[in-house]
C-alpha cells in the first residue's frame, strides 16, 4: 500500500502526458539514495518544472525519488516551454533550495550532495550520520537474523532467533518482545514466545550482564542455552490465550490484524486483556506477521523499562523484519507438514513403511549392541479384500482408521507402529520378554474385536527365537501365515508358545 506522500506524487506524475510519465516511471534510482531519503530526520517537498521534449536523467530520478514516500513528497510537476526554465525546488522546513542548470545535467549524486549541504545546518549532519550508521548496523543484524532463521531446523528455534533480533541492542533494541500465534478458524491468539525482562530489577541485571560479557550478536545466536531459556516473561506468555472479538473496537490485537503496517499505540492501560496482563504501557508496537498464505501471528514490543521513544525508522525496520520472519515461519511450518506426511501414514496416523524401517533398524541395532530384548508383531486384517469388494473402499478406509486408533491407544509410547502397505501393520516392541509379546497381541486382538475387526498376527522375540534381531521380521512373517492357516482371528508367536485366540 502506498503512503500518503507516495500517493500524492503518483497522481502528480500520472497527470503528465503519457510519454513524460512513462519516462519518469522508468528512471532508475540508486538504492542507497532511496535509503538515505527514507531516513531523513524531517521530510523534503519537491516541486519540479520540466520541458516536454527532453527530461534529463537526473531530473527524472529526482522526481521518482520524491514519489517513493518515506521522507520525500512530490508536490507538483509543471511543464515549461524552455530548458532554461527547468528546475527542481526542494523545501525542508523553512529552508528552500533550487536545483537548476548544470547540476541537473550531472549525476544524481552531485544533485543530492548539493541538497544536503544547502538544506541541512552543519550541526544537523552528525544526527543524520548517526541515524544512517544505526540503520546500517541494524540491517546487518537483521540479515544475520534472517540467515540464522533459515538455517534453523525447527520452528521454535527460528522464532527464538527472530525474537532475539527484535530485542538485541545490535538490532531493533526493544526492551521486550511478545509473540502470539493466530488461528484463523477459531480467531484465537495464543502466546508462543517472549524475550525480555519481567521486572525492573531483572531488566537492569540483563543490561549489566550484556555489557560485562560484551558478546556480539553472532555470539548470542550461537548461545543455545540463552535461546532456550524460559524466563518469567516467557512462562507467562506461553500460558496466555484468548479468542479475539470479531469487531476491532479498541482492541489492540484485533486492530493490528487489519493493519497494513506495525501500529505505534500510546496506552496507559491497554484494552486487550493479554496486553493489560503483561502491563504494556506507554508506547506499544503491535505488528501483524503476514506470509503469503495467511497472518501467522502478532508481535508485540515495547520499551517498558527504558521508556525510549520508538522512532519511525524502527517501525519501518520492524515491518521489514517481520515480513521476512513471517515467510521463514511459514516455510518451516510447510517443511514440518511435509516431514509429517513423509513420516506418518495419512489414513491411520502410524509411521509410514520407510520411517518405520529406519526407526526399527536403529532399535534392533541397539538391542544387538547392548544385549537388550526386542519383540516384533506383524498384523493383518482378516478378509480385508472381501470387505473392500463387498462394501467398498470407503468401508475399508474406516476399518484401517479404526485399527490405527487401536494400535496407538493400546500399545506403549515406546513401541514403534508402522503401516507396511494395504492392511498389513508392523509393531516393534523394545525391551520385552516373550510373554509380553503374547499379552500385547491379546490386548490388540480384543480391542480390535470391539471395533468389529478380526486380526491375524505373527510374532517373534530376540533373543529367544533368533540370535540376530534382523531376522525378526522374517520369523514373524512366517508366524503370521501360520495364524491364517490355523483359522485367523489369532496370534502365533513361536513354536514354543501357544497361539493366542481372541
Amino acid at each position: 500500500m502506498r503512503s500518503a506522500n507516495a500517493t500524492a506524487g503518483f497522481h502528480a506524475v500520472k497527470a503528465l502526458p503519457e510519454g513524460m510519465a512513462a519516462s519518469i516511471r522508468m528512471a532508475s534510482v540508486p538504492p542507497h539514495l532511496r535509503t538515505l531519503f527514507a531516513n531523513l530526520p524531517s521530510a523534503m517537498s519537491f516541486e519540479a518544472s520540466v520541458v516536454p521534449t527532453a527530461i534529463p536523467t537526473t531530473v527524472r530520478q529526482l522526481i521518482k525519488l520524491a514519489t517513493s514516500g518515506g521522507g520525500c513528497r512530490l508536490e507538483s510537476v509543471a511543464v515549461v516551454e524552455h530548458a532554461a526554465q527547468m528546475q527542481v525546488v526542494v523545501l525542508r522546513g523553512t529552508r528552500r533550495h533550487t536545483l537548476q542548470g548544470a547540476v541537473l545535467e550531472a549525476d544524481i549524486t552531485a544533485a543530492v550532495r548539493e541538497l544536503l549541504v544547502a538544506l541541512f545546518r552543519p550541526e544537523e549532519l552528525p544526527e543524520l550520520l548517526e541515524e544512517l550508521a544505526s540503520q546500517t548496523s541494524t540491517m546487518a543484524t537483521l540479515q544475520s537474523v534472517t540467515r540464522h532463521m533459515l538455517q534453523a531446523t525447527d520452528i521454535d528455534r527460528a522464532l527464538a532467533i527472530m525474537m532475539s533480533g527484535v530485542t538485541a541492542g545490535y538490532s531493533l533494541g526493544f526492551n521486550r518482545a511478545m509473540l502470539f500465534s493466530y488461528d484463523h478458524q477459531t480467531r484465537t491468539a495464543a502466546g508462543v514466545r517472549a524475550v525480555g525482562p519481567d521486572s525492573d530489577a531483572e531488566a537492569h541485571a540483563v543490561w549489566e550482564r550484556i555489557e560485562s560479557e560484551d558478546k556480539t550478536f553472532e555470539d548470542l545466536i550461537r548461545d543455545h542455552d540463552a535461546l532456550a531459556h524460559e524466563g518469567a516473561l516467557q512462562q507467562r506468555v506461553r500460558r496466555m490465550s484468548m479468542v479475539l472479538p470479531e469487531a476491532a473496537g479498541d482492541d489492540e490485537l484485533v486492530t493490528a490484524m487489519h493493519a497494513e503496517a506495525p501500529l505505534l499505540l500510546r496506552r496507559a492501560v491497554p484494552v486487550n486483556p493479554l496486553l493489560a496482563e503483561l502491563k504494556c504501557s506507554g508506547e506499544i508496537v503491535v505488528a501483524p506477521l503476514r506470509a503469503a498464505r495467511r497472518t501467522m501471528g502478532i508481535l508485540v514490543a515495547d520499551n517498558r523499562y527504558s521508556a525510549l521513544p520508538v522512532t519511525k525508522t524502527r517501525l519501518r525496520l520492524l515491518q521489514l523484519f517481520g515480513d521476512q520472519a513471517a515467510l521463514v515461519w511459514e516455510n518451516l511450518e510447510l517443511v514440518k507438514e511435509l516431514e509429517s506426511l513423509a513420516r506418518f501414514d495419512v489414513l491411520t496416523g502410524v509411521l509410514t513403511r520407510r520411517e518405520f524401517d529406519i526407526r526399527c533398524k536403529d532399535e534392533l541395532a541397539r538391542s544387538a549392541r547392548h544385549g537388550h530384548t526386542c519383540g516384533l508383531l506383524i498384523i493383518d486384517v482378516d478378509r480385508f479384500k472381501e470387505l473392500n469388494d463387498t462394501r467398498g473402499h470407503e468401508a475399508g478406509d474406516v476399518a484401517l482408521r479404526a485399527l490405527g486408533e487401536v494400535l496407538r491407544e493400546t500399545l506403549r509410547e515406546t513401541d514403534l507402529v508402522g503401516r507396511y502397505g494395504g492392511d498389513e501393520f508392523v509393531v516393534c516392541l523394545p525391551d520385552v520378554q516373550a510373554p509380553d509379546i503374547r499379552h500385547a497381541a491379546e490386548r490388540l486382538g480384543r480391542a480390535s474385536r470391539l471395533r468389529g475387526l478380526s486380526l491375524s498376527m505373527g510374532g517373534a522375540h530376540f533373543p529367544r527365537d533368533c540370535q540376530d534381531p534382523a531376522k525378526l521380521i522374517t520369523l514373524a512373517d512366517a508366524q503370521l501365515y501360520r495364524a491364517k492357516r490355523e483359522g485367523r482371528g489369532r496370534a502365533c508367536l513361536s513354536d514354543a508358545l501357544d497361539a493366542v485366540v481372541y
